[in-house]
C-alpha cells in the first residue's frame, strides 16, 4: 500500500473494496494497531468504525468460487484472514450470510465453523434478493423464502450457541446474537 491518506471524521463511515491483494486486510490491522506501518507514518485519532460488516456468502471454498465468481485463488484464504482478525478489534462486529436457494443454503456445520473463529457480536442470515449484477448468474428461483432464512438461522445458532435476536420476514433477515439482545448503539 503506497499513498493512502485518510481524513475520517466523526458519524463518517468507510467502506474498504478492492480487488484480490490491494491490501485491504493488512489496512485494517494496521489501523485497528495490529501491524506497525513499514513506512511513512500513521496518526490515529478516536477509534474504529461504530460496526464492521463481513460477508461470508459461502460455507467453503469449492461454494465461494462457484457463487461469488472468485478472481483469484487467494480470495476464500483471505476472507478466512479476515475473519480470523474479527476478535482482535475493539469494535462491533456483524458476520452477514447472505443465502442463495440451490446454492449455499444450508450447511449450518460449515457455517458455524467459519463463525467460530470470527466471533461476531451479530450474525445477519439474510436472504439473497434478484437484483445487479448477480442476475447474469442466478435466477428468481434462487430467492430463498423467509420460512428457509429462518430454519438455517435456528440450526446455525443451535450449533454456535447464538440465540434469535430480532427478524424481518419482509427482508428475509435474521439477527443472531450471543445472548438473544439487540445491543443497540448508545451514545
Amino acid at each position: 500500500m503506497n499513498g493512502i491518506t485518510l481524513d475520517i471524521k466523526h458519524g463518517d463511515r468507510l467502506a474498504i473494496i478492492g480487488a484480490n491483494g490491494a491490501g485491504k486486510s493488512t489496512l485494517l490491522k494496521v489501523l485497528a494497531g495490529i501491524y506497525a506501518p513499514t513506512g511513512g507514518r500513521m496518526h490515529a485519532e478516536g477509534r474504529l468504525p461504530t460496526q464492521l460488516y463481513v460477508t461470508v456468502a459461502a460455507p467453503n471454498e469449492g461454494i465461494y468460487r462457484k457463487l461469488v465468481a472468485a478472481k483469484s485463488d487467494h480470495e476464500w484464504k483471505k476472507l478466512r484472514e479476515t475473519l480470523a482478525l474479527l476478535p482482535t478489534l475493539p469494535t462491533r462486529t456483524v458476520i452477514r450470510h447472505t443465502l442463495v436457494e440451490g446454492w449455499n443454503l444450508g450447511w449450518e456445520d460449515e457455517y458455524a465453523e467459519l463463525d467460530r473463529i470470527g466471533r461476531p457480536m451479530f450474525i445477519e442470515c439474510k436472504g439473497y434478493s434478484f437484483v445487479g449484477e448477480s442476475r447474469l448468474r442466478l435466477e428468481a428461483n434462487n430467492v430463498p423464502s423467509h420460512a428457509s432464512i429462518r430454519r438455517f438461522a435456528e440450526g446455525l445458532a443451535d450449533r454456535i450457541g447464538y440465540q434469535v435476536a430480532a427478524e424481518r420476514e419482509d427482508s428475509r433477515v435474521v439477527l443472531l446474537t450471543t445472548d438473544g439482545q439487540l445491543h443497540p448503539i448508545l451514545h
